[in-house]
């Protein structure tokens, strides 16, 4: 078995969450209300990432990207973490030093399946948060990480149905939240459910405005 160990990068944003992410796993991010529970989170996300990546016949991404001074050095930080990940000993490779950091992680943000599972995971737990939070801008955050998530699709038929299958069930939970409010018209739950009922909203309008985008560039690809 060979060691792949990769850091973890802790932020914490304006909205009070923090936000782990891999500078050698690009897009591959973790969001939650604690340092170790992002930590946790992206700890699971590489090991699983990783061994996809495996077996499904690719190499996983190079570990050791960024030395320590590296990482205190990248941004306002509040902590990091080195994560270790066990593959069979014939996967991995070389250092990465600074002069071949760019030309391996850019081909990393193509859609390959490793990239377009980690996108689609990203895009589940803020759409799971985003049902959760009672906060405004909590909210503004989780939607602007979707935007971010799905200006990185390509057309693949993964996110294709994913996306049609977001907007089904999306309209439903909006058609049942709108009999919650009106049931709750009168309690001291107004105020509540008129805002998970907001949040629903406008999360469906950027679901639906994205597949009306993503069937459209597909219908081109196909003239």
């Amino acid at each position: 078995m060979q060691k792949l160990s990769y850091w973890v990068i802790v932020d914490q944003l304006d909205s009070g969450f923090y936000e782990a992410r891999a500078p050698d796993v690009p897009g591959l991010r973790a969001l939650g209300t604690s340092k170790a529970g992002v930590v946790r989170a992206m700890a699971e996300s590489i090991d699983c990432f990783v061994h996809a990546c495996v077996e499904a016949g690719e190499n996983p991404p190079r570990a050791e990207a960024w030395s320590a001074s590296d990482v205190d050095g990248a941004g306002d930080v509040v902590s990091r973490t080195e994560i270790s990940v066990f593959v069979p000993s014939t996967t991995g490779g070389r250092r990465v030093t600074d002069a071949t950091r760019g030309a391996q992680l850019q081909p990393a943000t193509r859609t390959t399946p490793m990239s377009a599972f980690v996108t689609e995971g990203n895009i589940e737990v803020y759409l799971s948060r985003l049902r959760r939070t009672s906060n405004t801008e909590k909210r503004d955050d989780l939607l602007r990480f979707i935007r971010e998530e799905e200006s990185r699709m390509g057309q693949s038929r993964e996110h294709f149905e994913n996306g049609q299958r977001r907007v089904i069930e999306g309209r439903q939970r909006i058609k049942k939240q709108r009999r919650l409010v009106a049931r709750a018209a009168t309690t001291q739950h107004a105020d509540n459910a008129a805002f998970i009922l907001e949040t629903l909203e406008m999360t469906q309008a950027l679901l639906e405005e994205w597949l009306d985008t993503l069937s459209s560039r597909r219908e081109q690809t196909k003239l």
